[in-house]
């Protein structure tokens, strides 16, 4: 695997291009070979969804639900201005989401994926969020974990609890 192979370019909107081009030549390949294997995305990181989530309440003038929706994810309260500023000095992994979006992301796979390593408190949100933004497709993670920051006080037993209730969140929306 080389060191460039998936972030071709320092670049994150490009490297969402470069990647999307990978995406399409794995779609067509699997389309030809007739096996009918359904393809997904490599998983959208669950900050750079919140993010999203919380840039769409702001933009609506919901400051106040972009900012209980960041409280429930990372436990981290923040004001709607300081959200407006973490959303308008978005790390690159935000950049990078608006442009596998924008580029069509959800148009080329089958099945959309995302990886959660933020609170359980939210995760019923950003499905809800998923399912209405990826055109009908299903959605899937491969990918759930937490995050020990996420914690006022991280044990061993809360991590456990918080990696139960994704568990039993996911089953119960059949992801």
């Amino acid at each position: 695997n080389h060191s460039n192979f998936w972030c071709s370019s320092t670049d994150p909107v490009q490297a969402a291009k470069d990647y999307l081009e990978v995406l399409k030549m794995a779609k067509k390949a699997l389309n030809d070979s007739g096996t009918g294997i359904k393809i997904s995305d490599g998983g959208l990181q669950g900050q750079s969804v919140i993010m999203l989530k919380v840039a769409e309440y702001l933009s609506k003038g919901q400051g106040d639900k972009a900012a209980l929706l960041w409280k429930n994810a990372t436990n981290q309260d923040k004001s709607k201005e300081e959200l407006q500023n973490t959303v308008n000095n978005a790390p690159e992994h935000l950049a990078r989401a608006k442009a596998l979006i924008d580029g069509g992301m959800w148009q080329i796979v089958d099945v959309v994926n995302f990886h959660y390593y933020q609170k359980a408190e939210s995760l019923p949100e950003i499905i809800q969020y998923l399912k209405s933004q990826s055109n009908g497709k299903p959605i899937m993670t491969n990918e759930i974990g937490i995050q020990s920051k996420f914690f006022s006080d991280p044990t061993v037993e809360k991590g456990a609890d918080d990696i139960v209730k994704k568990t039993i969140l996911l089953i119960s929306e059949n992801i």
